[in-house]
């Protein structure tokens, strides 16, 4: 259950997006991704701190950390929405994606993998068909010639959405939940992913889903890494031993 309301969840938010972009409702957006980059980059970096110190044992006073998260969050919020150095932006898009990927890899194992599925799939139809969400929000950005609303990363001439981003890092963050040869092949699958997307861009000359390809690639490479290659390498290692 918990896994549909994610994949719903997902879906209604997307469609929120276009009608609130459609009908140029630009305060309410603003606000939006103003509140929640805020949230993300003051509560999520106090629980990473919290957590850090709890593990390892050091003293912290509340004011401190307090004082230290409000600027870190506050320069984070001029830096992507007002006016900052591009590898500052481009940092914090980064580390807000990697916050929300992680507190999302949090969840059940096997409700991880049964999201990241059908999320892939629906970015396929949100991209790719005539009256997908993100085809409409994409054509009518072009339309106004305005930037494509949200929390976007910019390299040269390619856009990622930093929902992609929040993606690979739970299937990552997951990936190394199991153990060190499972999360370097999902890595690398993500960025082979990405690579053969922007093969695909090259070509076809028009938005594509960053998600199916990667995700794909590091589901599949996962699932026969942790139960074809890990263990026949444990028992190639035993037997070794034994030897």
């Amino acid at each position: 259950q918990r896994r549909v309301h994610g994949v719903v969840a997902f879906v209604v938010v997307t469609f929120i997006l276009v009608f609130l972009y459609k009908y140029r409702c630009y305060k309410i957006l603003g606000g939006w991704f103003v509140v929640t980059s805020f949230f993300l980059l003051f509560w999520m970096s106090w629980m990473w701190i919290d957590l850090f110190c709890v593990a390892y044992q050091v003293a912290y006073d509340l004011p401190s950390v307090i004082f230290i998260m409000w600027n870190f969050a506050v320069v984070g919020i001029v830096s992507i929405f007002w006016r900052g150095a591009k590898f500052m932006t481009q940092g914090y898009l980064i580390a807000v994606s990697c916050m929300m990927g992680w507190f999302l890899s949090r969840l059940p194992e096997w409700t991880t993998w049964t999201v990241l599925g059908p999320v892939a799939l629906y970015d396929i139809a949100a991209v790719l068909t005539p009256r997908g969400p993100l085809k409409m929000l994409v054509e009518e950005s072009q339309r106004r010639n305005e930037p494509i609303p949200g929390l976007v990363y910019e390299s040269q001439s390619y856009k990622l959405g930093l929902g992609d981003f929040v993606f690979y890092s739970v299937l990552v963050g997951r990936a190394a939940m199991y153990f060190f040869v499972t999360w370097a092949v999902c890595a690398l699958a993500v960025v082979i992913g990405l690579c053969g997307t922007l093969f695909c861009l090259g070509i076809f000359r028009h938005a594509l889903p960053a998600l199916p390809i990667s995700i794909g690639l590091g589901i599949f490479f996962y699932f026969v890494t942790r139960f074809v290659t890990v263990p026949q390498v444990v028992t190639a290692a035993m037997i070794g031993q034994w030897l």
